[in-house]
Protein backbone atom coordinates (compact mmCIF):
# COMPACT_ATOMS: atom_id res chain seq x y z
CA UNK A 1 0.00 0.00 0.00
CA UNK A 2 2.29 2.44 0.69
CA UNK A 3 4.70 1.58 -2.23
CA UNK A 4 1.23 2.36 -4.62
CA UNK A 5 1.03 6.03 -2.84
CA UNK A 6 4.58 6.60 -3.72
CA UNK A 7 4.05 5.67 -7.16
CA UNK A 8 1.40 7.85 -7.63
CA UNK A 9 3.03 10.91 -5.62
CA UNK A 10 5.95 10.19 -8.32
CA UNK A 11 3.17 10.36 -10.95
CA UNK A 12 1.94 13.49 -9.51
CA UNK A 13 5.58 15.18 -9.27
CA UNK A 14 6.49 14.16 -13.01
CA UNK A 15 3.21 15.31 -14.64
CA UNK A 16 3.40 18.49 -12.54
CA UNK A 17 6.58 19.44 -14.57
CA UNK A 18 4.97 18.51 -18.02
CA UNK A 19 3.17 20.58 -20.76
CA UNK A 20 1.45 19.14 -23.71
CA UNK A 21 1.71 21.27 -27.19
CA UNK A 22 -0.46 21.37 -29.82
CA UNK A 23 0.96 22.81 -32.66
CA UNK A 24 -1.63 24.55 -35.21
CA UNK A 25 -1.61 24.04 -38.78
CA UNK A 26 -3.27 21.68 -41.54
CA UNK A 27 0.64 20.16 -42.68
CA UNK A 28 2.41 18.16 -40.68
CA UNK A 29 5.41 19.41 -38.62
CA UNK A 30 9.09 18.09 -38.64
CA UNK A 31 9.63 16.40 -35.46
CA UNK A 32 13.33 16.81 -35.77
CA UNK A 33 12.94 20.22 -37.01
CA UNK A 34 10.79 21.18 -33.76
CA UNK A 35 13.38 18.64 -31.17
CA UNK A 36 16.19 21.65 -32.91
CA UNK A 37 14.39 24.55 -32.62
CA UNK A 38 12.65 24.80 -29.67
CA UNK A 39 14.87 24.36 -27.01
CA UNK A 40 16.96 27.15 -28.80
CA UNK A 41 13.66 29.28 -28.68
CA UNK A 42 12.86 28.70 -24.95
CA UNK A 43 16.68 28.87 -23.36
CA UNK A 44 15.68 27.01 -20.64
CA UNK A 45 17.80 26.71 -17.24
CA UNK A 46 18.29 22.73 -17.86
CA UNK A 47 17.21 20.45 -20.79
CA UNK A 48 13.88 19.43 -21.27
CA UNK A 49 12.50 15.97 -23.07
CA UNK A 50 10.04 15.79 -26.31
CA UNK A 51 7.58 13.23 -26.56
CA UNK A 52 5.56 12.84 -29.82
CA UNK A 53 2.16 12.13 -28.65
CA UNK A 54 0.34 12.75 -31.49
CA UNK A 55 0.59 14.60 -35.04
CA UNK A 56 1.72 18.05 -34.55
CA UNK A 57 1.22 17.10 -30.62
CA UNK A 58 3.69 17.04 -27.95
CA UNK A 59 4.30 16.49 -24.44
CA UNK A 60 7.22 18.24 -22.83
CA UNK A 61 8.83 16.95 -19.57
CA UNK A 62 10.98 19.95 -17.59
CA UNK A 63 13.81 19.62 -15.16
CA UNK A 64 12.12 21.78 -12.79
CA UNK A 65 9.22 24.20 -12.04
CA UNK A 66 11.07 27.21 -12.90
CA UNK A 67 11.59 26.90 -16.43
CA UNK A 68 7.67 25.49 -17.14
CA UNK A 69 6.53 28.22 -15.21
CA UNK A 70 8.25 31.09 -17.64
CA UNK A 71 8.07 28.98 -20.85
CA UNK A 72 4.20 28.75 -20.16
CA UNK A 73 3.89 32.63 -18.69
CA UNK A 74 5.80 33.66 -21.86
CA UNK A 75 3.69 32.81 -24.79
CA UNK A 76 1.81 32.47 -27.08
CA UNK A 77 4.98 30.83 -29.35
CA UNK A 78 4.85 30.20 -32.62
CA UNK A 79 7.07 27.30 -35.46
CA UNK A 80 7.01 27.92 -38.81
CA UNK A 81 4.43 30.60 -38.67
CA UNK A 82 2.14 28.13 -37.04
CA UNK A 83 0.52 28.99 -33.33
CA UNK A 84 2.18 26.26 -30.83
CA UNK A 85 -0.41 26.04 -28.01
CA UNK A 86 0.46 24.91 -24.76
CA UNK A 87 -1.67 23.48 -21.84
CA UNK A 88 -1.10 22.02 -18.63
CA UNK A 89 -2.30 17.97 -18.03
CA UNK A 90 -3.99 17.51 -15.01
CA UNK A 91 -4.56 13.79 -15.00
CA UNK A 92 -1.95 10.98 -16.31
CA UNK A 93 -4.54 10.11 -18.82
CA UNK A 94 -5.16 13.40 -20.20
CA UNK A 95 -1.55 13.81 -22.05
CA UNK A 96 -3.24 11.78 -25.29
CA UNK A 97 -6.53 12.89 -24.94
CA UNK A 98 -6.03 16.80 -24.17
CA UNK A 99 -9.34 18.82 -25.54
CA UNK A 100 -7.78 22.47 -26.98
CA UNK A 101 -10.57 24.68 -26.78
CA UNK A 102 -12.06 25.41 -30.40
CA UNK A 103 -12.94 28.59 -31.51
CA UNK A 104 -13.49 29.90 -35.32
CA UNK A 105 -12.39 32.83 -37.13
CA UNK A 106 -14.07 34.21 -40.66
CA UNK A 107 -12.16 36.41 -42.69
CA UNK A 108 -13.32 38.72 -45.72
CA UNK A 109 -11.88 40.69 -47.96
CA UNK A 110 -13.75 43.13 -50.11
CA UNK A 111 -12.63 45.76 -53.11
CA UNK A 112 -13.39 49.53 -52.57
CA UNK A 113 -16.89 48.57 -54.09
CA UNK A 114 -17.77 46.07 -51.69
CA UNK A 115 -17.36 43.58 -53.43
CA UNK A 116 -15.68 39.81 -52.14
CA UNK A 117 -11.98 38.70 -53.38
CA UNK A 118 -11.56 36.33 -51.17
CA UNK A 119 -12.64 34.72 -48.00
CA UNK A 120 -11.86 32.04 -44.91
CA UNK A 121 -12.95 30.10 -42.41
CA UNK A 122 -10.51 28.87 -39.93
CA UNK A 123 -10.73 26.70 -36.98
CA UNK A 124 -8.59 27.08 -34.01
CA UNK A 125 -8.02 25.43 -31.17
CA UNK A 126 -6.62 27.74 -28.19
CA UNK A 127 -6.99 28.37 -24.50
CA UNK A 128 -6.62 31.79 -24.85
CA UNK A 129 -9.11 34.98 -23.77
CA UNK A 130 -11.51 35.90 -27.14
CA UNK A 131 -9.68 39.12 -27.13
CA UNK A 132 -6.83 37.18 -27.56
CA UNK A 133 -8.43 35.46 -30.60
CA UNK A 134 -9.37 38.42 -32.14
CA UNK A 135 -5.63 39.68 -32.21
CA UNK A 136 -4.49 36.48 -33.81
CA UNK A 137 -7.66 36.52 -36.39
CA UNK A 138 -5.96 40.18 -37.49
CA UNK A 139 -2.98 39.05 -37.72
CA UNK A 140 -4.01 35.65 -39.92
CA UNK A 141 -6.30 37.75 -42.14
CA UNK A 142 -2.80 39.93 -42.62
CA UNK A 143 -1.05 36.80 -43.95
CA UNK A 144 -3.96 35.79 -45.45
CA UNK A 145 -4.09 39.00 -47.53
CA UNK A 146 -0.75 39.08 -48.23
CA UNK A 147 -0.34 35.05 -49.44
CA UNK A 148 -2.73 36.01 -51.45
CA UNK A 149 -0.88 39.06 -53.19
CA UNK A 150 -4.19 40.93 -52.33
CA UNK A 151 -2.58 44.74 -51.66
CA UNK A 152 -4.85 46.54 -49.67
CA UNK A 153 -5.65 50.37 -50.46
CA UNK A 154 -6.67 51.58 -46.91
CA UNK A 155 -5.43 48.93 -43.81
CA UNK A 156 -2.53 50.04 -41.40
CA UNK A 157 -0.79 47.33 -39.80
CA UNK A 158 -0.02 47.91 -35.87
CA UNK A 159 3.93 47.41 -36.27
CA UNK A 160 4.19 49.61 -39.27
CA UNK A 161 4.78 47.29 -41.52
CA UNK A 162 2.45 47.73 -44.32
CA UNK A 163 1.47 51.93 -43.45
CA UNK A 164 -1.18 51.70 -45.99
CA UNK A 165 -2.75 49.46 -43.78
CA UNK A 166 -5.81 50.16 -41.20
CA UNK A 167 -7.14 48.42 -38.11
CA UNK A 168 -11.05 49.62 -37.33
CA UNK A 169 -13.27 48.36 -34.77
CA UNK A 170 -16.36 46.88 -36.23
CA UNK A 171 -19.32 45.41 -34.34
CA UNK A 172 -20.36 42.18 -35.24
CA UNK A 173 -23.75 42.94 -36.32
CA UNK A 174 -22.29 45.41 -38.65
CA UNK A 175 -20.03 42.49 -40.18
CA UNK A 176 -22.40 39.58 -39.98
CA UNK A 177 -20.67 37.73 -42.97
CA UNK A 178 -17.20 37.59 -41.07
CA UNK A 179 -19.15 36.58 -37.70
CA UNK A 180 -21.00 33.69 -39.99
CA UNK A 181 -17.75 32.68 -40.97
CA UNK A 182 -15.90 32.48 -37.88
CA UNK A 183 -19.20 30.05 -36.98
CA UNK A 184 -18.35 28.02 -39.81
CA UNK A 185 -14.99 27.40 -38.78
CA UNK A 186 -16.30 25.75 -35.35
CA UNK A 187 -17.91 23.16 -37.80
CA UNK A 188 -14.82 22.67 -39.60
CA UNK A 189 -11.42 20.72 -38.92
CA UNK A 190 -9.08 22.39 -41.26
CA UNK A 191 -8.96 25.79 -42.99
CA UNK A 192 -11.14 27.08 -45.86
CA UNK A 193 -10.18 29.65 -48.27
CA UNK A 194 -12.09 31.33 -51.21
CA UNK A 195 -10.44 33.27 -53.91
CA UNK A 196 -13.10 35.89 -55.57
CA UNK A 197 -15.70 33.80 -54.41
CA UNK A 198 -17.59 33.15 -50.62
CA UNK A 199 -19.91 29.62 -49.50
CA UNK A 200 -23.25 30.42 -49.94
CA UNK A 201 -23.49 30.08 -45.65
CA UNK A 202 -22.51 34.00 -45.54
CA UNK A 203 -24.28 34.76 -48.73
CA UNK A 204 -27.43 36.38 -47.62
CA UNK A 205 -25.05 38.83 -45.08
CA UNK A 206 -22.55 39.53 -47.58
CA UNK A 207 -25.65 40.78 -49.83
CA UNK A 208 -27.11 42.87 -47.18
CA UNK A 209 -24.16 45.19 -47.13
CA UNK A 210 -25.26 46.32 -50.32
CA UNK A 211 -27.28 49.70 -50.44
CA UNK A 212 -31.07 49.18 -51.67
CA UNK A 213 -31.50 49.87 -54.99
Amino acid sequence: MPLRGELKDDGEKQLALRLVGKIISNKPMNHDAIMGVLPKIWATQEDFGIEVVASNTFSFTFKNHADRRRVLLEGPWSFDRALLVLEEPREKGDIKNMKFGKMGIGLIIRNSNGFVTAASAQPVFSPFSPQVIEALAIYKGILFAKDSWIMPLCIKSLLGSYPLWNVNFVPWLANKAAHGLAKYGLAIENDLFWLEDFPPIVGHAILEDFPKQ
